[in-house]
């Protein structure tokens, strides 16, 4: 029987090995199906990331609707009252699927064509937000480098330790990356930074976004992904050295 196993990309693919001869790992490496392959790899991503599993162009889910409920559902970053916006999540959804409105039948049109990945082993939805391309900048911003905002008063941890990320890899050598403040005793990440920061993370989504409606990119966002320590990923790059060498 032909076992499956994580290949060098991190994709499912049928072991060609002998029996204990693969150099891809042993038996607890190796799997019976596709499917169960694939669940290894969905946990070993939020184990390492807290957010739903990087995928290559095969595995994109394509979802179209009418342009006009789409403008509707989806606007630019900025709404007609002046808000910045980044795009609707779970409960926005469930909101309009439940409404007898306009926008019902594309909001549930959406919903019943997600992937597995955006429900849990009981087939409840996670929270996501869906992130359009054009607004993923905005969304970094506000809701996972600077949190500032008051949904994330509780939800800090991530900023936290990117905060002390960057005090080991820079120390007192390259000063005004990070701002102390006397008076109330915390330590921020310099507003020019946190911009650096935000575009390393932006880049970094682009790349593990898997959806695409009326053949735009989407982000999914999740809850977990305030914990995530871009500061961490984004020293293990030589993204740092090319931010001082241009501030010199």
């Amino acid at each position: 029987m032909t076992k499956f196993h994580i290949n060098k990309h991190g994709m499912p693919a049928p072991c060609k090995a002998k029996p204990g001869n693969c150099p891809l790992g042993g038996d607890d490496r190796h799997y019976d199906t596709k499917e169960e392959t694939q669940a290894a790899i969905d946990r070993e991503n939020e184990k390492q990331h807290g957010l739903l599993p990087n995928v290559n162009n095969e595995n994109v889910t394509e979802i179209n609707i009418s342009q006009e409920d789409f403008d509707d559902i989806f606007p630019n970053s900025w709404n007609d009252h002046g808000y910045q916006v980044t795009g609707p999540h779970l409960y926005d959804f469930r909101d309009f699927m439940n409404e007898d409105s306009e926008l019902s039948k594309p909001y549930t049109d959406i919903y019943n064509q997600l992937p597995n990945k955006f429900f849990d082993k009981t087939k409840n939805a996670r929270y996501w937000r869906l992130v359009k391309a054009d607004n993923i900048e905005s969304h970094m911003s506000n809701h996972v480098i600077n949190l500032s905002r008051e949904e994330a008063e509780d939800s800090d941890v991530g900023y936290e330790n990117m905060v002390k990320t960057i005090e080991e890899k820079v120390g007192s050598k390259y000063p005004g990356i990070i701002n102390y403040d006397n008076y109330e005793d915390e330590v921020e990440i310099d507003y020019e930074f946190e911009d650096e920061l935000s575009r390393f993370a932006v880049e970094k989504v682009k790349e593990e976004s898997f959806l695409k409606i009326n053949g735009e990119t989407f982000y999914v966002s999740i809850d977990e992904e305030l914990n995530r320590n871009w500061a961490e990923e984004y020293f293990n790059t030589d993204n740092f050295e090319k931010y001082i060498k241009k501030g010199q």
